[in-house]
């Protein structure tokens, strides 16, 4: 409920009344939020890139980010039972238009780099608001050593390695069989460049798709990917 103050003179018959202000302390602090981060990820392989949104506070039900130039480019709030119920974690990623369509450097001005604002209130009224810088900053595209796109992974001896990717903070790989009814996603520290599939995982004639992350210091990620069958 919106309280407003009341200060003056009301009238009942001739005796007028005066009603006190009433002393309002300083603005509440906005409070940041539990996550907030703008990240692009590349796909070497494909040639393309996204926008990704992360975003978590506990019952939310605004949530807006404005560009560093104040523009403002997500405005989400909640409707219906959602608004006094709230809503808490948020990813959301942009279309990826090829590089044939959308050039990375065309990407790069539509999301420019610098300082964004998230902001947000909670069902119970709290501000909530983060800085976020945003880079531009992408890695060299991760190589494979083995094994080659379109080759096999024998599952008794299920090596994945890549060639190390310079200034890379982590590497994440992801082993996704075709049907999708089985996805094994384990991230390494930047020392490791090898990955041994448990044979467990891997069922011969199926047919894998093998991606290999690497991240920036900024976040910011690209991957290169094989398909390849176990056997």
């Amino acid at each position: 409920m919106r309280h407003h103050r009341l200060i003056g003179l009301a009238l009942l018959g001739a005796a007028p009344l005066v009603f006190p202000a009433i002393a309002h302390g300083a603005p509440e602090r906005a409070e940041p939020f539990d996550d907030a981060r703008l990240e692009i990820e590349v796909n070497a392989t494909d040639g393309d890139a996204g926008f990704q949104i992360f975003a978590d506070a506990e019952e939310w039900n605004r949530f807006e980010i404005f560009r560093p130039d104040g523009g403002r480019i997500v405005n989400f709030r909640t409707d219906g039972n959602l608004v006094d119920f709230g809503l808490s974690e948020l990813f959301s990623e942009s279309s990826e238009p090829p590089f044939t369509e959308l050039p990375f450097a065309e990407f790069k001005k539509l999301f420019p780099a610098g300082n964004y604002r998230f902001e947000g209130e909670t069902i119970d009224g709290r501000k909530l608001t983060s800085g976020v810088r945003f880079s531009h900053q992408v890695l060299d595209a991760p190589q494979f050593v083995q094994p080659e796109d379109g080759g096999t992974l024998p599952t008794d001896h299920a090596v994945i390695q890549w060639a190390p990717v310079r200034r890379a903070v982590d590497y994440e790989v992801i082993v996704t069989r075709e049907d999708e009814e089985r996805v094994l996603d384990v991230t390494l520290s930047p020392d490791r460049t090898t990955l041994t599939v448990p044979p467990e995982f891997l069922d011969p004639g199926a047919g894998y798709g093998i991606e290999v992350h690497a991240a920036a210091p900024s976040g910011n990620r690209i991957f290169t990917e094989v398909h390849v069958t176990a056997t």
